[in-house]
């Protein structure tokens, strides 16, 4: 059903309900080549009869400055194109229209939706955006998850930070229990839905009203350049990699160096088959050519049988020194970050006349020594020294230069597709179907040149390029586009245009155009000057 807004209705109505500004006479700017019969917003659920929607966005839910009323409008507008993500209610409860969380694992129900909601096209491209909002969200609350003041001794506590919203007046569904759980360096934002009690039900209100405003509007940039602007995408250079920075270790000389080549050697060089040979289970071989099994690995710390037997290997060839478990420490080899700490725990002494450990496991007598090794473990476990994810060149400023310079060149989005298994380019190697950077330069005999140093951070680098792209790539009509590799080029392009997006130029310039294409008339003096000012564009 067409929207019967017209383009005057939205800020009169604010002007005829006192919207609180500076009370002057009507300003009406009007738009290059409006036409009067387009409407204001292109909202299938908001109607003539239904202003008070309008209203709540504009000034109940929000400050009434001009800033705020164009946040608002942008809001209300994204939801119109891509749909709400929870249900639509009737004022008697029912169901109006089905939300992208009720129709996500349904294609049939997509279909239906994107009949309304045109922007998709097709049931595709409605799935990538539903999981490309959900990763805003899961980022947002896995944010939560690391942060301190939802802590207590690297475990986080969910009620902590259901108790400080329902503080911040959101009206939250308190769940019979709340999750306490550990942090582990090797979970991601993907996780985070492990740390609380059904996410979408419970903290609705939250993410309705904290966390959707800003994907919404931030979803309109990204739409905006995949419309207007796809051709930024493809320049972008955009990488998306996986890679570790371990520094070396103190007091080890060549420690992390050994322990670096021994993956390569025992993980990376070989094949699916090979592993197997080698004891690793069919499940298991995805986990071990993940980096975050080398950062477990530099860490120390395995509770699991199969990963620790297949660990011992790893250590056994990089000469690292075991450490027998004792009363309260596991098994483990002195070089690694837990093997300190369980070497100095287990020096501590009850005879106050001899020196034990150099660490303070107690914090000067606050809690117990086993309390305090449990802290340490917990402390080691949390961190991680994976960094992974998609970047343009303004981002991964923690990765050494030389490799970052290199990363970014157009060679690499030529190799990475193209090269067969384990062959070598001039910028990294194809490894049982990965592709690894390499340096500039290295020995002609080498066997593992993607073990990369950095002599000026001394750190040890693996970086693995999964995703390197060029404007071909993301072409429609390209015979080498990631359609024809069997990718998804929709997923990889928002994520491309999401990067793109927290750009200043773009934010105005997607702005500017949902402006006007709402031909907004403006009835209050400071809400005119503030859309004359930053849209400029769009006034005689």
């Amino acid at each position: 059903m067409e929207n019967k807004f017209l383009k005057k209705a939205i800020l009169t109505f604010l002007a005829a309900t006192t919207i609180g500004l500076s009370g002057c006479s009507d300003v009406e700017a009007k738009l290059p080549e409006a036409k009067q019969d387009e409407p204001i917003l292109n909202v299938e659920n908001i109607t003539n009869n239904n202003l008070q929607q309008i209203y709540e966005a504009l000034v109940t839910a929000g400050d009434t400055n001009s800033e705020k009323v164009l946040d608002n409008i942008l809001y209300i507008y994204a939801k119109s194109l891509f749909g709400s993500l929870y249900d639509t209610l009737n004022e008697d409860g029912t169901v109006k229209e089905e939300g992208l969380l009720s129709i996500e694992s349904d294609d049939t129900k997509i279909a239906n939706f994107i009949k309304i909601h045109t922007i998709y096209e097709t049931v595709e491209n409605c799935k990538v955006f539903i999981a490309h909002l959900k990763d805003s969200i899961l980022n947002s609350f896995y944010s939560v998850v690391t942060n301190s003041s939802y802590q207590k001794r690297s475990v986080f506590k969910e009620e902590k930070f259901f108790v400080a919203q329902t503080a911040e007046l959101f009206n939250l569904n308190r769940p019979t229990s709340f999750v306490e759980k550990a942090l582990d360096g090797e979970k991601t934002y993907k996780d985070a839905e492990e740390y609380f009690t059904n996410l979408y039900v419970t903290y609705q209100d939250y993410i309705e009203r904290s966390l959707l405003p800003t994907a919404y509007r931030k979803a309109l940039v990204e739409q905006y350049l995949l419309d207007n602007n796809y051709g930024a995408l493809g320049r972008s250079y955009a990488r998306k990699v996986q890679y570790i920075a371990l520094p070396d270790i103190e007091n080890k000389d060549g420690a992390a160096l050994r322990l670096v080549r021994a993956y390569a050697e025992v993980v990376l060089s070989k094949t699916d088959e090979e592993l197997k040979a080698n004891g690793a289970s069919e499940s298991k071989i995805a986990t071990y050519r993940d980096l975050h099994f080398l950062d477990k690995l530099y860490k120390g710390y395995f509770e699991e049988a199969e990963e620790k037997t297949f660990a011992d290997k790893i250590y056994k060839l990089a000469g690292f020194k075991a450490f027998d478990a004792k009363v309260d420490t596991i098994a483990t080899y002195e070089e690694t970050s837990y093997g300190k700490v369980a070497i100095d725990y287990n020096n501590l002494t009850n005879d106050r006349n001899k020196t034990g450990s150099t660490t303070d496991f107690t914090s000067s007598g606050a809690y117990t020594k086993e309390i305090g090794l449990d802290i340490k473990t917990k402390e080691i476990n949390a961190t991680t020294k994976v960094t992974q994810g998609w970047y343009t060149s303004s981002g991964l400023s923690d990765l050494a230069s030389s490799i970052k310079t290199r990363l970014f060149k157009i060679s690499v989005a030529n190799e990475v597709d193209v090269l067969e298994a384990n062959k070598h380019g001039n910028f990294g190697w194809n490894v049982n179907g990965s592709y690894y950077m390499v340096p500039e330069t290295y020995e002609s005999n080498e066997k593992y040149p993607y073990c990369m140093y950095d002599k000026d951070s001394k750190t040890w680098y693996i970086v693995k390029v999964e995703e390197a792209v060029k404007a071909p790539k993301l072409s429609i009509d390209s015979d080498q586009n990631y359609t024809a590799m069997g990718k998804s080029i929709r997923d990889i392009a928002l994520n491309v245009a999401s990067l793109l997006s927290d750009t200043d130029s773009y934010k105005k310039a997607a702005r500017q155009y949902y402006v006007e294409k709402m031909a907004l008339s403006y009835h209050d003096q400071e809400v005119y000057n503030y859309f004359k000012t930053t849209f400029p564009d769009l006034f005689d």
